[in-house]
């Protein structure tokens, strides 16, 4: 008799026994997937548990290849976009509503069950210089500028407060001044380690070596937003949420335009927007 992945874990489920299956079993590399797009694989390493009801649309290689290297503010213009609207839907469930960040975390000094280390490093190499790239192309016109109230903790006070000011009193007439915590990932340990990644089971090559990675996975509010408009890694990404009169609200009053379109995307590096798209294959 042959027995296959499912059996065993039925087995051991319903006799109680699943503490003997071994843990790599459940958090190892999950294969890469050359039928899928480069979103649909990010989010699907990011879950144990895909989320979502998102199917890539096929696009012909005209629109494909159009799609390559384009910023947000560029999606916009782009003659594709209602092709992509009426084709990539989410699902009924809660979930398509929510953002998430996905991770990619050098594993080879950190074990996938430390949250404590896994938020710390999210917070340092990945929140940290997205914050700081947000300080340096602030527009001169702002006029409440950013700065630390604590560096350490990412107590920050200034404009990158907006998204989370206009959220907490849904107007356009927030104190821009208000404090804002941009390192509460690390308080509240909000990134969860998911699965093991290797080099050879990640959809893009990693700035950072290592033989291994953790794909650690954390949902993102309003307050997020000025962090996942300015990656500065290809090992951080985002799953943005498709516009709905409420996160339209709050970007339209906290300056921060073309971060949801009209349909859902990844984001990752230089604002660059992966689309769950891949390329009509001809018959």
């Amino acid at each position: 008799m042959t027995w296959n992945a499912f059996s065993i874990l039925s087995i051991l489920s319903l006799t109680g026994c699943s503490s003997f299956l071994d843990t790599a079993y459940l958090t190892g590399p999950l294969e890469l997937d050359s039928d899928i797009s480069t979103a649909k694989n990010i989010t699907t390493q990011g879950f144990n548990f895909y989320p979502f009801e998102l199917s890539d649309a096929k696009v012909t290689s005209e629109d494909f290849n159009a799609m390559q290297n384009l910023t947000t503010k560029e999606l916009v213009t782009a003659g594709f976009r209602n092709q992509l609207a009426l084709n990539v839907t989410p699902g009924n469930n809660e979930h398509h509503k929510s953002g998430f960040f996905i991770a990619y975390i050098p594993a080879d000094e950190i074990d996938i069950e430390d949250k404590k280390a896994i938020n710390s490093y999210v917070k340092t190499h990945y929140y940290k210089p997205a914050i700081e790239k947000y300080m340096v192309n602030e527009p001169k016109s702002t006029v409440y500028k950013t700065r630390y109230v604590d560096e350490e903790s990412l107590l920050m006070q200034g404009s990158i407060c907006n998204s989370d000011a206009a959220l907490r009193i849904k107007s356009v007439g927030y104190n821009a001044t208000a404090e804002c915590d941009m390192g509460y990932i690390e308080d509240k340990q909000t990134f969860n380690g998911i699965r093991y990644a290797t080099v050879e089971t990640m959809p893009f090559t990693p700035e950072t070596k290592a033989t291994r990675y953790i794909v650690a996975t954390a949902p993102w509010s309003y307050i997020d937003i000025p962090v996942l408009k300015n990656i500065s890694t290809n090992m951080f990404w985002a799953y943005v949420p498709k516009l709905n009169a409420d996160n339209s609200q709050i970007t339209s009053a906290s300056g921060h335009r073309y971060t949801f379109l009209s349909f859902p995307y990844v984001t990752s590096k230089n604002n660059s927007a992966y689309l769950f798209a891949i390329q009509e294959k001809l018959n």
